[in-house]
């Protein structure tokens, strides 16, 4: 097997990890409104816990880019959630209105967040195939919490459990997507990385606070217990990431 083709098809199966995030959600017949508000709690805990992480790692290249990268990416969803809110009829995988747009303006942060970790996939196997197969298994484990989140979001919008399976593989194909011409063009790509990186991290974190924590917020009626929901699932996913750096 060619590099070329390694990369191709190892990014291709770590974008797809997602879907089994969403697995747990076939057995679940219903969900109560509070039950609902600790998945939004879940949901953006592990937001929040993976911006971190990608912020840290591009701080390692350059903490001016990833600066850059972060004001652009507050930028790109106050600017999305402006356009959105002029199109009242809008639709999305069977929403209507506030939660299509909702819904819509979540897909497309956590795909720009996967562009970001497509490119360093990428760039890591344009530099040793055994850090591209490491930085490719660790994406893969984290997908599929990330696919959890993603479900988590979009199931309680209406949205069925097979159409958010569906999403939550939409929104990390862009790891694939970004990893060829990121390995093909290394050094290139490896100076855009931290900005990127930024841009997700800031892009997830925002969504993540005013749109999912608001709603459990709005559900649970206890501040005190959002703060401990979103607090110990971000703590349990970056114990999860730390385990698999150490482990490798």
């Amino acid at each position: 097997m060619t590099p070329l083709n390694q990369v191709v098809y190892v990014s291709l199966l770590t974008s797809l990890s997602s879907a089994f995030g969403v697995v747990p959600l076939f057995f679940v017949s219903e969900l109560s409104s509070s039950v609902l508000g600790i998945c939004n709690c879940v949901a953006a805990g592990t937001m929040l816990s993976a911006s971190a992480g990608l912020a840290l790692e591009g701080v390692e290249s350059s903490v001016q880019s990833v600066i850059f990268g972060a004001v652009l990416g507050v930028s790109f969803v106050i600017l999305s959630k402006h356009v959105l809110k002029k199109y009242e009829n809008i639709k999305f995988s069977g929403l209507q209105g506030l939660d299509a747009r909702s819904a819509m303006l979540f897909v497309v942060v956590m795909a720009v967040h996967a562009f970001a970790e497509g490119l360093g996939i990428g760039v890591s196997f344009g530099g040793h195939e055994k850090l591209g197969m490491y930085i490719s298994t660790s994406l893969a484990f984290h997908n599929i919490p990330e696919g959890l989140a993603v479900a988590l979001v979009l199931v309680p919008k209406g949205v069925s459990v097979p159409s958010a399976c569906l999403w939550a593989v939409v929104c990390t194909l862009p790891q694939a997507l970004m990893a060829v011409p990121a390995f093909l063009l290394v050094q290139t790509f490896s100076r855009l990385l931290p900005i990127g990186l930024g841009f997700a991290a800031s892009a997830m974190s925002y969504v993540a606070v005013t749109d999912l924590v608001e709603d459990a917020r709005s559900r649970i009626k206890d501040d005190s217990q959002v703060f401990m929901y979103v607090s110990a699932s971000s703590v349990l996913f970056a114990s999860i990431q730390m385990g698999l750096k150490a482990y490798s």
